[in-house]
């Protein structure tokens, strides 16, 4: 399977409870989606999110959330 087809396909159980009491969560995936993340989610219980995207683009500016600690980090 594609990373590409993974948004409608893998799914973390936890996530949508803990983005409706934890709202920044849901606010960090959505916000990588509408940059263009080709797939963005919670991991695990809820202690980091991530978002994969493709290619050499300019990765978008984090910074409305910068109460969360955010790292970039290109996978080549």
């Amino acid at each position: 399977l594609s990373v590409k087809e993974w948004k409608p396909v893998v799914k973390n159980d936890f996530e949508k409870a803990v983005g409706q009491a934890h709202p920044t969560v849901a606010e960090i995936v959505h916000y990588a989606y509408t940059h263009q993340a080709v797939y963005a989610a919670m991991s695990g219980s809820g202690s980091t999110c991530f978002a994969l995207f493709e290619g050499h683009q300019t990765l978008p500016d984090f910074s409305p959330f910068s109460h969360c600690w955010i790292r970039k980090i290109k996978l080549s």
